[in-house]
């Protein structure tokens, strides 16, 4: 057998870490789901993060769905509160949407 080269581990060390577990900062939420968070903190409605990311107010009521389910919250109150205490995102909804 072949002895691996180093190419070949830094390709298999990339494909590790790709596939590895989430983040624990992130709690498996996607860039979106994050920057949806982010305009929650910031007293956002859903017509208002709707207009801003230029889609559906549906699409942003399935985004916190999914991030109800994913953070185990089940309203907007338990979102801020837990993004806040764990650091999930800035407290300036303005820092969620300049990245």
């Amino acid at each position: 057998m072949k002895p691996l080269t180093k190419v070949t581990i830094q390709t298999l060390r990339k494909m590790m870490s790709a596939s590895q577990q989430p983040s624990k900062k992130t709690f498996g939420l996607t860039k979106r789901e994050l920057e949806i968070v982010g305009t929650i903190v910031g007293g956002y409605s859903n017509k208002d993060i709707a207009k801003t990311f230029t889609i559906s107010e549906d699409t942003v009521k399935h985004h916190l769905t999914n991030i109800y389910d994913k953070l185990g919250v089940y309203n907007r109150v338990e979102l801020v509160l837990f993004a806040i205490n764990r650091g999930l995102c800035p407290l300036t909804p303005t820092a969620a949407l300049s990245s």
